[in-house]
């Protein structure tokens, strides 16, 4: 958790499935916004998920 009160408060790892692998790999780090397309549409802002 960082310090800074300017700093995010937690982060969002998103990962995907890999049909050449069969694992999952990492799509991103969300802070502020997360937005994906798959497996379905999702689009959540994070500052309202940490004030509650």
């Amino acid at each position: 958790m960082e310090t800074d009160e300017t700093a995010p408060a937690f982060a969002v790892y998103t990962y995907e499935l890999d049909d050449a692998t069969g694992g999952y790999v990492a799509t991103g780090v969300q802070h502020d916004r997360i937005t994906v397309a798959v497996p379905f549409d999702l689009d959540i802002e994070l500052k309202g998920v940490r004030e509650r």
